[in-house]
């Protein structure tokens, strides 16, 4: 009885230091999260859960599959949502999920996280995932640090990695991440979450200096990706040139993330 409990406790992967922020956040944000069934996932069974984080991370997951999201009809599987206790306040858009066929019927799930995502949204769609019973054999997240927040005694730009001891895949000629560096947020949340569920996990973090997300900053995550074929080449602009893919197309992906630091109100 007392392992069923376990099972069904959400919070046993979070530490204290976890649960005292989420319970801070409880109080001083009352929301209800909510989602919207665009497509049925009817493949429940998938390789990969790849994760961005709104910023490099999903910028680098929406070009490398913008091909595959362009063209396979019905990929849009499901948008997560939330809204503040006053029910006049708009809807706030927190993530996107996606399913993507990548050959030899394997699948694998693309989850975007967008400017509105808060903490209290990440347990929402973990469980909506085990709800609906959706699997995946490894978790990937592709996260980022300003070499500003980036600590080294040679500070250097690159991708890092931290992973849990369950993963066993490559790394590619990424460097492990090293104290007083941590990750944080949701992908902190998917490496505790993965521990406890006893699935491979890695973190790779991008550490970068331009001021702009676009092409060139996602690139910094390049030495990581030698293990994954999904992404062969997608970082290489002959790949677009050879695809008809137009550079301004790619524009309007990063415009998402650098819109408002063009604004002059912000």
């Amino acid at each position: 009885m007392e392992d069923k409990k376990e099972e069904e406790n959400p919070d046993l992967f979070l530490d204290k230091e976890d649960l005292e922020r989420e319970k801070n956040e409880d109080e001083s944000t009352d929301i209800s999260n909510s989602h919207i069934e665009l497509n049925d996932i009817t493949n429940k069974n998938n390789s990969f859960l790849f994760v961005g984080p709104y910023g490099n991370g999903s910028a680098l997951l929406k070009t490398c599959f913008y091909l595959e999201m362009k063209n396979q009809r019905n990929c849009f599987k499901t948008k997560f949502q939330f809204q503040g206790k006053d029910k006049k306040n708009k809807k706030v858009l927190s993530a996107e999920l996606y399913q993507l066929e990548v050959g030899n019927n394997e699948f694998i799930l693309v989850l975007l996280t967008k400017s509105g995502f808060v903490g209290r949204n990440q347990k929402y769609i973990i469980k909506y995932l085990e709800d609906k019973k959706i699997t995946f054999n490894t978790i990937v997240s592709f996260d980022c640090l300003t070499m500003n927040n980036f600590y080294a005694e040679n500070k250097k730009k690159g991708v890092y990695y931290i992973h849990n001891d369950k993963y066993n895949l490559g790394k590619g000629n990424s460097t492990p991440l090293l104290l007083p560096n941590d990750v944080t947020g949701f992908s902190a949340y998917l490496l505790k979450y993965a521990d406890f569920k006893d699935i491979p996990c890695i973190i790779f973090v991008s550490v970068f200096d331009q001021l702009d997300i676009g092409f060139e900053s996602i690139k910094t995550y390049q030495d990581s990706l030698n293990e994954f074929k999904f992404f062969n080449e997608k970082l290489d602009k002959e790949y677009y040139t050879k695809n008809k893919i137009d550079q301004s197309d790619l524009k309007l992906v990063y415009n998402e993330f650098n819109a408002n630091k063009k604004s002059y109100f912000i």
